[in-house]
């Protein structure tokens, strides 16, 4: 694995053109945390960028795709988002939008919140 696809919430491999991103926090459900929407973008740009990946698959270790946002990471977005719902509306969906069509979201069991619309846009 290259220092590109290097992630303190995500496990990247590559096999057979086919790069999978996993979630990886199964003790918290794969709740996103900051670290989740650093470096996801991130992720799927150098994949993207990379001719021999042919397809990239998203998907959470353990027994749940995601429980959403992690709330105790963000409890101090959590106020700004109160206060100005149509920005972070609109953050996300900048978020979103940037994932190539190329990318699938496996998901199982709980799928909550913020990572339904992510399964949705993949």
């Amino acid at each position: 694995m290259t220092d590109a696809l290097a992630s303190t919430f995500f496990v990247t491999t590559i096999d057979a053109g086919v790069a999978h991103i996993e979630m990886n926090r199964p003790d918290k459900a794969n709740a996103m945390t900051p670290d989740f929407w650093a470096d996801l973008p991130r992720l799927v740009a150098a994949l993207d960028a990379d001719p021999a990946v042919r397809a990239i698959v998203l998907s959470g270790r353990g027994k749940h795709f995601s429980g959403g946002m992690d709330l105790l990471a963000f409890q101090g977005i959590m106020v700004l988002a109160q206060a100005e719902p149509a920005r972070g509306a609109y953050a996300m969906r900048d978020l979103i939008l940037g994932v190539p069509s190329r990318t699938f979201a496996l998901t199982n069991a709980v799928c909550h919140s913020s990572s339904h619309g992510l399964r949705c846009a993949s």
